[in-house]
């Protein structure tokens, strides 16, 4: 009799092929058991030579550390050095005593675990570096800052005690009031120097280089402004005579220049003027009662007439240009130009650059010229009046063009002016009696104004692609030089390679440069004035610290 098998028989067939997989699956869930708790153990009892070799791995970087962000002076450095030298040396002792697998497993796991543990710490004192070198930069730029005014205060002290025994001497102050004053000027002094001194480094050495410049500037200054202001010493009479004497003369030359006088009218004028300043002259020649004063002299009028020209230039031209609107009723200079303009002629005053014969320069506008002197304006609307015969052949040349154009320009004004007139007393419209134009509108063909109007564009939209790529050339030209500069400034050893990376990247070339430079702000050198990184040890360009 056959029994009916259960459902226990009928699903072994199903499950056996998955026994064996489930058996293996037990196994090696059980083995890794046993695996971590094995490496805790091991975890919990290290061996105690690769932590020494890991905790000296991070001395030796942190006392490194410790010396770059400035926290360690260089005795305490040595000592630290010293003394990490020792630990060094017992370990490797120590290492060296054991078979030769176990030091290179030794060393295989210190090397793992700094691999480790020391990324982060090292991050960490990069930032603490960062910030302790943003805050190094930052008070540098503020002790630069309080040097030049310390230093500017100091000097004017100086400049004070320098000229109080000029007035000892000439007995204008008292010798206790001197004694006293500067006394005083002395404590300020020291006391500016010893608060440099005492921030360390070389701050003191800057300051008292930069005091003493400044020093010989106010004196020289001074000195400067005494003379100029004497007009009580026979010399010092002399020279504003003489000062006075030659403003009148160059006075007259503007208004002659102008066409307010003639050149007779001139030389009449400046004849007593010229009189008065040679005999002023004869005392300080050769063999004159004050020849042993002459440079002092010449020194002086020089800076007077200079100053005075300065001051009464633009004066003497608006002057100059009313007496003669006033007297002939000539067009301004605004209608002269629009004279020349309206007259065809293609000789228009644009702002140039003039050249001196002996190669120096002046920038200006041609406004009006005689037969030997010119008048210009200078971007800064100064009015400046120049002897044609000192200037280059070109620029000769250009003066007659612009003479003969102007006064061609001021004829035919003047001319239009007559016929005008004549035509208002007629009562003929003078548009269409003298002045009207035939109309040359029949003439043109609508063709040829459609074939001219594309040509117009064309020019014009290829114009603009050449100010394109002109104006990147210059960007990229002015880009280079900056590179250079900067790289230089910083002290970096190769700014002609960051200038090759970045005429060959162009922008990538800039961004790689301004993340990979040395940071920091830069600051004028105390010895040579040029650019320098203010935590640098030395300056790239004279090497003075």
């Amino acid at each position: 009799m056959s029994t009916k098998p259960n459902w226990k028989s009928r699903m072994k067939p199903v499950f056996r092929p998955f026994a064996s997989t489930v058996r293996t699956y037990w196994i090696a869930f059980i083995a890794s058991i046993v695996c971590g708790l094995l490496s805790q153990v091991y975890a919990q009892t290290p061996d105690p030579l690769v932590d020494e070799g890991v905790q000296l791995t991070i001395k030796q970087q942190e006392i490194a550390h410790l010396q770059r962000s400035g926290q360690l002076n260089t005795e305490q450095y040595q000592l630290a050095n010293q003394a990490f030298r020792q630990q060094s040396c017992d370990y490797n002792q120590k290492v060296a005593q054991l078979p030769a697998d176990q030091q290179a497993s030794i060393k295989n796991q210190v090397a793992n675990r700094i691999a480790i543990v020391l990324p982060p710490i090292r991050q960490k004192w990069d930032d603490e570096e960062r910030l302790l070198r943003d805050q190094a930069n930052a008070l540098s730029a503020e002790r630069f800052k309080e040097l030049e005014n310390d230093a500017q205060a100091a000097a004017e002290l100086q400049t004070d005690r320098t000229f109080l025994q000029r007035q000892l001497e000439n007995k204008t102050i008292s010798q206790q009031e001197a004694d006293s004053q500067d006394a005083a000027d002395l404590a300020k002094i020291t006391a500016l120097q010893g608060k440099f001194t005492s921030y360390g480094g070389n701050w003191g050495t800057r300051f008292n280089q930069r005091f003493q410049q400044l020093t010989d500037q106010l004196v020289t200054a001074r000195e400067l402004k005494e003379r100029l202001d004497d007009t009580s010493s026979e010399i010092g009479k002399d020279a504003h005579r003489a000062t006075e004497l030659s403003l009148g003369m160059k006075k007259n030359q503007m208004r002659r220049a102008v066409g307010v006088i003639t050149y007779s009218q001139e030389d009449q004028q400046d004849a007593p003027l010229k009189s008065e300043f040679s005999s002023i002259q004869a005392k300080y020649a050769t063999g004159g009662t004050l020849a042993a004063s002459a440079q002092d002299f010449n020194e002086r009028v020089d800076e007077l007439v200079n100053k005075g020209v300065r001051a009464k230039t633009q004066q003497w031209d608006r002057d100059a240009s009313a007496e003669y609107a006033a007297n002939h009723q000539s067009p301004t200079p605004q209608r002269v130009a629009a004279a020349v303009q309206d007259s065809g002629s293609t000789e228009i005053a644009t702002t140039r650059t003039w050249v001196y014969n002996n190669g120096k320069t002046l920038t200006g506008t041609y406004v009006r010229a005689g037969s030997d002197v010119l008048v210009l304006n200078t971007p800064d609307q100064r009015s400046c009046v120049v002897e044609i015969s000192a200037l280059s052949a070109n620029d000769q040349a250009y003066v007659a063009k612009m003479r003969d154009a102007q006064g061609q320009a001021l004829l035919t004004a003047a001319k239009q002016q007559q016929v005008v007139a004549q035509a208002a007393s007629n009562s003929l419209p003078p548009a269409r009696d003298a002045i009207a134009q035939p109309s040359i509108a029949p003439f043109v063909n609508s063709s040829d104004a459609a074939a001219a109007t594309g040509y117009a564009a064309c020019g014009g939209f290829f114009g603009l692609i050449i100010c394109i790529i002109g104006a990147s050339i210059a960007l990229n030209i002015v880009l280079l030089v900056w590179v250079a500069r900067d790289a230089r400034n910083r002290g970096m050893d190769s700014p002609v390679i960051w200038m090759v990376v970045v005429l060959l990247t162009s922008w990538v070339g800039l961004l790689i440069y301004l993340f990979t430079r040395p940071k920091g702000n830069l600051i004028p050198c105390p010895s040579c004035n040029n650019k320098r990184l203010a935590v640098g040890a030395k300056c790239p360009h004279c090497g003075n610290a």
